[in-house]
């Protein structure tokens, strides 16, 4: 299977990495290292967020079908992009055993978003396709304007937490 490595996902992949080299107390060496391979694409970002989730969480990690953590839980890594006027994240392989553990870059903003996504949810939206979208503010961030009962509201209010360490417990 080809590999879409375009810009901004490098851009994002490197936000990610800036983070999690954060919580793994990476050198700068070691952070320097990790960014060069991004850049060509020669790194497994979501392996590595696999790794932190596991280290900062002290949530073993599975070999099973449909999970990536003994918890049931399963780890998952998007880079917002642009489509014409619209910014939207896209989320594939999403029917899993529990929640997803999801990490966002949003290279606009510079900012990084986290979101616990129950399967409810993922059932509520995605009944037949394997892939969850929700929409991001064209200047970055947050929506101005949601619509209530929507995916893109249900994931921004009530899936959404703050820190990398809440979206590890």
């Amino acid at each position: 299977m080809a590999s879409k490595n375009t810009e901004n996902t490098i851009a994002g992949d490197k936000l990610i990495i800036e983070e999690l080299s954060n919580h793994l107390e990476y050198t700068k060496k070691e952070r320097k290292f990790l960014l060069e391979l991004s850049f060509n694409g020669a790194i497994a970002v979501e392996t590595m967020l696999e790794y932190a989730i596991s280290v900062v969480g002290d949530i073993p990690r599975s070999n099973a079908d449909g999970e990536d953590f003994v918890d049931g839980s399963d780890a998952k890594k998007a880079t917002v992009y642009t489509t014409g006027k619209s910014r939207t994240c896209w989320i594939g392989n999403v029917k899993k055993n529990g929640i997803l553990r999801v990490m966002v870059a949003d290279v606009i903003a510079n900012e990084i978003f986290y979101f616990k996504i129950p399967q409810w949810v993922v059932g509520m939206f995605n009944n037949r396709r394997d892939f969850l979208s929700f929409t991001f503010n064209p200047k970055g961030g947050m929506p101005d304007k949601l619509h209530v009962g929507k995916a893109s509201y249900i994931i921004w209010t009530d899936c959404r937490v703050n820190t990398f360490k809440e979206l590890c417990e």
